[in-house]
């Protein structure tokens, strides 16, 4: 069959992508919302 790493690369990218995408986001839409999120 095929090797582990082959489907598995794939799918770990596409979700880490979104994700960090997102979070970046997030930090440059709500600075503020981020900092006091951060303090509590």
């Amino acid at each position: 069959p095929y090797p582990s790493s082959l489907p598995y690369q794939p799918v770990q990218s596409t979700l880490a992508l979104p994700v960090k995408e997102n979070r970046r986001l997030n930090q440059i839409s709500n600075p503020v919302e981020n900092k006091s999120s951060y303090q509590t």
